[in-house]
C-alpha cells in the first residue's frame, strides 16, 4: 500500500472534504422505473421519475435508451409545470405506465386536480381522466392488448377525512376528458371496492386475467394482505368487466401476500402462472399457483394450491415492506427463470431462480440495495442500485451466461444509465474517505423480560488523512430510522460518511419491529411502540461504549465472529494463531497459513506437464522447453508462498517483522497427525524501531466486494537528502500480516496485546490486561442520538426514560403525542397506532399518555436540538413547541429551528424514499 501522511488528532475533529453544500448538491432521488417500446417500434426503453430538489422537489418524467452512454440521448417527457408523482396512501408510487402501443402514461400532483396525462410521440400531452379534483390514481396497469384500457388504484377525498376517503380498483378507457358537470363517466368504472386499501392490479400477458392485492384497517400492508384472482372480460359493445372473484389467499390475516407478477408463458401454453411473495413461513418467500380455464368461457377457471417456487425454505425476505405502490423486487426472465432480489437483514443481494430445478443461484455483485427491478430482454435486466461506496445509480445488467460463467456480476456486465450524484465519479470524494458499514448483533433485552438480540449498522471512522489518539475511542452518533416499519440499510449514504470522515462512528439501530430479519422480528414492535425500540437503542449505546461490545467479536482460536458481520472475505481460511509471552515481557504471534497448498487444479496441471514432457520425445523434442518452463513457473509459485507471518513485539526495542515463506507437501508424503513437511525457500526480517511507532491501529479496504479489515503501525522516518539536510520526517503505515490479512477477531486480539507492549499501560489507556477495561468500540462518555418523525418519537422517548444514556439527542419532527397523532393521520395510517401500541385511545387512554414524550419531557437532561416545520400536518409544531417549553421550564439545553412553510420530513428527498408518519 501507498505511504499517506496523516495526522493524530482527537475524534470528532478531523477536516473533511464531505461538506454540507456537497450533500445538499445537484442530487436527484430515483422513483418509479419502467422498460417499454415506443411508439414506432425499435429497441425497449426506460421512462424513470426524477425527483429534483433544486426544482423544490419536483418530479420529471425522463426517457432513456440504454444502448447510448451515459446521460445521452436523455428526454424530459413532462413539462416544469406538472410533477410526477401520485398521492394514493400519500406516499404514492406507480406514477408512471406504457400503453402497448408506445404511449407514456402518468399522474400529476397537484392539490388542485390530480390528473392522468398520456403522451403520444408527436402529440401535445393529453389528460384522460374525468375532472375530480377529489380523484387521486397511482398503480397504473395499461391493458396488454388494448390501447386505450387501464386498471388503477382510485382513492377518492369527496369527503377528506381518514374514515370517509373510499379507495377502489378501477379501469379506464382512454376517451379524452369528461367535463366536471356531467353525472357519470362511462369511460371509468369501478372494477373492485370493499376493501380499505388496494395495490398491485396487474393483467396476464394475454388479458384474460387480473390479480391484486387488498387489507383492510385495522391491518397494514406488512401485517396481512389478501391475494386475488379474476376473469376480465373486454367485449366490444360492453363495459369491461370482472367476472368469478376468487381468493388466492390471505384471507385468514395472518399472512402477507405482495408482489403479484405473470410468467412468461411458453407457446400453446394452456394455463397461465401466477407468482407472488408470502411471509407465511416467517419470511417472505416466491410462490406460485397456476390458473386453468375451459374454452367454455361459462366454466368457471380453477386455481391449483399454492406452492413454493423454491425447494428449501429460505431464511431471506423476497419483498420489502409495501410502503409504496409498484414495487418490484423480482422478475421473470423468461418462462424458465426468475431474477430475483432478497435481503437477509441490512443487505440486499440477488439471484436467479431456476424453476425447473427450484433452486436459487446465489449472485454476487458490488450492489447492497436495489429496487424497481425491471425486464430490459432475456438477458438483460435494469433496476436502481446502490453500492456501499457510490451514490444509487440506474443500471441495467448483462446475466447472459452467468450461471455458468460464475455466480459474480463484474463491472464489465453492469452498464450505468443514470447516476443520482456525480460525486464519486468526478473525484469530489475518493474512496479511500468512506466508511462502509458492518452489521452487527448485540444483546438486548424484550419487554417480557426475555434475554435476545438485536441489529444494527455500524460505521466506523474513517479519514485516511488522520488518526485518533492512542488509548481513545470515537464518539458515536446512534440514529432511530423512521417508520417504525423500516429499516436500514449498507448503502452508501453522503450524510452517514459526513459524520464518520470526521471521526465519528455511526451506529443505526435497526431495533425490534425493523424489516428484513422476518415476520417475528417484525411483531416485536406489536402492542410495545416506544419500549422496544427505546430499549434495542439504548442497548446498542451501551454495548458499543462498553467492554463487553470490545470483545463481542466472537472465539479467537476460530476466528468465528459472533457479532459482527463482514470484515473480510467469508469464504477465506482462518489462519491458525499462535501466541507466545516473551521472557523480556514481550509478546509473539504467529500466523500459519492454512489455505490448501494442494488442490484438484494442481493435480490437473501435474498431470498436464508430465504428458507434455512425455509427448515431447514423440511428437516434438522442442515441447519440453514449453513444458519445462511451465513446469518451472508453476513450482516456483509453490515455493515462494507465504507460509506464516509473525511479529514480535519487544518492549523499548520495537516491533520486529517476519515473513517464511515455502513449500508444504501433499498429505502422502508426512505421517499422518503430523505438521505437512515445509522446504523453506526464503526467510525475512524486518525491524521497526519503538522511537519510529507514532501508532498502531485497526482500519479497513474493500477488496473484490468486500471488508477486508487489517492491523498497521503509523510510523515516522527522518532520512537524509544530502549529508548536512535532515529532511522533514516521512510518515509511513506499515501494514502487519499484510499477505494473511487474518479476520477482525483475531486483530482485535493481537491488538489489545501488542498496544500496551509499546505504549505503556498508563490510566488514560483503556487497553489493558484486564477484561474489563478493554478499549470499547466507541467512547461511552460521547453517544448521541439522532431521529425523524417516528425515529424522533424514538429519540424523545430515549431521552425522557433513559436521560443518562445520550449526552445530546436531536429530533427532527419527532411525534410528540400519540393521541394527537391518530387524530391528525392519514387514512393509510389512521389505525397504524392501534397494533403498535396496544388498542386505540379510547380503549387504552393512559398507555397512549404514558408513551407520549410530552408529557414526560420534564425528565429530559441531556442537551436537545428540535428541528420542526412550520406547516407539518403530522406533527403539529405547538407539539415540538411544548417539548421545547417543557425542556426550558426544567432549565435544560434546548434549541428549536422552525423551518417556514415545510411539511413533514422536510429532509426527505421525495416519494421514492417513504417513511412512515412523515
Amino acid at each position: 500500500m501507498a505511504s499517506r501522511t496523516f495526522t493524530v488528532a482527537p475524534y470528532g475533529t478531523w477536516d473533511s472534504p464531505i461538506t454540507a453544500d456537497i450533500m445538499i448538491g445537484k442530487n436527484i432521488f430515483f422513483g418509479d422505473l419502467m422498460v417499454y417500446t415506443p411508439r414506432g417500434g425499435g429497441s425497449n426503453h426506460i421512462a424513470y421519475v426524477e425527483n429534483r430538489p433544486s426544482e423544490k422537489g419536483r418530479a420529471a418524467l425522463v426517457s432513456i435508451d440504454p444502448d447510448f452512454d451515459l446521460n445521452q440521448n436523455q428526454e424530459e417527457i413532462s413539462n416544469p409545470s406538472l410533477n410526477v408523482r401520485t398521492a394514493v396512501h400519500e406516499y404514492g408510487g406507480g406514477a408512471i405506465a406504457a400503453t402497448v402501443d408506445g404511449d407514456l402514461l402518468f399522474t400529476d400532483y397537484n392539490p388542485s386536480s390530480f390528473n392522468v396525462y398520456r403522451h403520444s410521440k408527436g402529440r401535445k400531452l393529453e389528460v384522460v381522466t374525468p375532472e375530480n379534483p377529489a380523484h387521486r390514481f397511482g398503480d397504473l396497469e395499461p391493458h396488454p392488448t388494448n390501447a386505450n384500457l387501464f386498471l388503477s388504484v382510485l382513492e377518492d377525498h369527496t369527503v377528506d377525512k381518514p374514515d370517509k376517503v373510499v379507495n377502489s380498483l378501477v379501469h379506464t378507457i382512454l376517451q379524452g376528458r369528461v367535463p366536471a358537470d356531467q353525472d357519470t363517466d362511462p369511460s371509468q368504472e369501478d372494477a373492485g371496492s370493499g376493501y380499505d386499501f388496494y395495490t398491485y392490479p396487474r393483467f396476464s400477458s394475454d388479458g384474460r386475467f387480473i390479480a391484486w392485492v387488498c387489507w383492510r384497517h385495522p391491518s397494514m400492508p406488512f401485517w396481512g394482505t389478501e391475494l386475488w384472482v379474476a376473469r376480465f372480460v373486454a367485449e366490444a359493445g360492453s363495459p369491461p368487466r370482472i367476472v368469478d372473484p376468487r381468493p388466492v389467499g390471505g384471507t385468514e390475516g395472518n399472512e402477507v401476500l405482495q408482489q403479484p407478477v405473470w410468467s412468461i408463458p411458453e407457446d400453446h401454453q394452456a394455463h397461465s402462472t401466477l407468482f407472488f411473495t408470502s411471509d407465511r413461513t416467517g419470511f417472505a418467500n416466491i410462490y406460485k399457483v397456476d390458473l386453468e380455464v375451459s374454452e367454455d368461457e361459462r366454466i368457471p377457471f380453477s386455481v391449483s394450491k399454492p406452492l413454493p417456487v423454491l425447494s428449501d425454505k429460505a431464511a431471506i425476505d423476497f419483498q420489502p415492506p409495501c410502503w409504496t405502490l409498484n414495487n418490484s423486487s423480482y422478475v421473470p426472465l423468461d418462462s424458465r427463470r426468475l431474477l430475483v432480489t432478497f435481503s437477509s437483514g441490512a443487505v440486499e443481494a440477488m439471484g436467479i431462480v431456476e424453476l425447473d430445478s427450484s433452486k436459487l443461484v446465489k449472485l454476487r455483485s458490488s450492489f447492497v440495495s436495489m429496487s424497481q427491478v425491471r425486464r430490459l430482454t432475456e438477458n438483460r435486466i435494469v433496476l436502481i442500485g446502490t453500492r456501499e461506496d457510490e451514490p444509487s445509480a440506474i443500471v441495467s445488467i448483462d446475466i447472459e451466461g452467468i450461471e455458468s460463467d460464475g455466480p459474480v456480476i463484474d463491472e464489465s456486465r453492469i452498464k450505468v444509465l443514470k447516476r443520482s450524484s456525480n460525486v464519486i465519479l468526478d473525484g469530489i470524494i475518493d474512496k479511500t474517505w468512506l466508511s462502509r458499514g458492518r452489521e452487527i448483533e448485540f444483546p438486548t433485552v424484550l419487554p417480557d423480560g426475555t434475554r435476545s438480540s438485536s441489529h444494527a449498522v455500524l460505521y466506523p471512522p474513517r479519514n485516511p488523512s488522520y488518526s485518533g489518539p492512542a488509548g481513545t475511542s470515537p464518539p458515536c452518533i446512534v440514529t432511530a430510522h423512521g417508520g417504525p416499519t423500516s429499516g436500514e440499510s449498507c448503502g452508501f449514504s453522503l450524510s452517514t460518511q459526513f459524520w464518520t470522515s470526521r471521526g465519528w462512528a455511526v451506529c443505526a439501530v435497526n431495533y425490534g419491529g425493523s424489516t428484513g430479519y422476518g415476520r417475528e422480528f417484525i411483531q416485536r414492535l406489536d402492542g410495545n411502540w416506544g419500549v422496544v425500540d427505546v430499549r434495542d437503542c439504548v442497548a446498542a449505546a451501551e454495548f458499543l461504549g462498553s467492554s463487553k461490545g470490545a470483545r463481542y467479536h466472537g472465539d479467537p482460536a476460530t476466528g468465528k465472529e459472533a457479532g459482527l458481520q463482514g470484515g473480510g472475505d467469508t469464504n477465506r481460511k482462518i489462519p491458525v494463531l499462535v501466541e507466545r509471552t516473551l521472557a523480556n515481557g514481550g509478546v509473539e504471534f504467529s500466523l500459519r497459513n492454512t489455505q490448501p497448498a494442494w488442490g484438484i487444479l494442481d493435480l490437473l496441471i501435474l498431470t498436464a506437464l508430465l504428458a507434455i514432457l512425455a509427448l515431447s520425445y514423440l511428437v516434438s523434442p522442442s515441447a519440453k522447453w514449453f513444458g519445462a518452463v511451465a513446469g518451472l513457473t508453476w513450482a516456483w509459485s509453490k515455493l515462494t508462498r507465504v507460509d506464516c507471518e509473525t511479529v514480535k513485539a519487544i518492549p523499548c526495542v520495537g516491533i520486529q517483522l517476519e515473513t517464511v515463506r515455502g513449500l508444504r507437501l501433499p498429505w502422502p508424503l508426512h505421517s499422518a497427525g503430523k505438521d505437512q513437511v515445509l522446504i523453506k525457500t526464503s526467510k525475512s526480517q524486518k525491524l521497526v524501531s519503538r522511537d519510529s511507532i507514532l501508532d498502531l491501529f485497526v482500519n479497513e479496504t474493500f477488496q473484490r466486494w468486500q471488508v477486508v479489515d487489517y492491523l498497521a503501525l503509523a510510523t515516522s522516518h527522518k532520512e537524509n537528502a544530502r549529508l548536512d539536510v535532515e529532511r522533514k520526517p516521512t510518515e509511513r503505515i506499515e501494514i502487519l500480516f499484510p499477505n494473511l490479512l487474518p479476520r477482525l477477531a483475531l486483530i482485535q486480539r493481537i491488538y489489545r496485546k501488542i498496544y500496551p507492549v509499546m505504549f505503556g499501560r498508563e490510566s488514560s489507556n483503556r487497553v489493558t490486561e484486564s477484561r474489563e477495561s478493554e478499549l470499547p468500540i466507541v467512547d461511552r462518555d460521547a453517544i448521541v442520538i439522532t431521529g425523524g418523525s417516528s425515529g424522533g418519537f424514538t429519540v424523545l422517548s430515549v431521552l425522557c426514560l433513559f436521560p443518562d444514556t445520550f449526552k445530546a439527542g436531536i429530533s427532527r419532527y419527532g411525534i410528540c403525542d400519540l393521541t394527537m397523532l391518530t387524530q391528525d393521520s392519514h387514512k393509510f395510517e389512521s389505525n397504524y397506532c392501534s397494533r403498535l401500541v396496544g388498542g386505540d385511545p379510547k380503549e387504552v387512554p393512559e398507555l397512549y399518555k404514558r408513551r407520549s414524550p410530552i408529557y414526560m419531557a420534564d425528565r429530559i437532561r441531556a442537551p436537545i436540538l428540535i428541528q420542526q416545520g412550520s406547516a407539518d400536518k403530522v406533527v403539529p409544531p405547538n407539539q415540538s413547541q411544548k417539548i421545547v417549553d417543557a425542556v426550558k421550564k426544567n432549565h435544560g439545553q434546548v434549541e428549536y429551528l422552525l423551518f417556514e412553510g415545510e411539511g413533514h420530513d422536510p429532509f426527505d428527498p421525495g416519494p421514492s424514499n417513504p417513511r412512515v408518519f412523515g
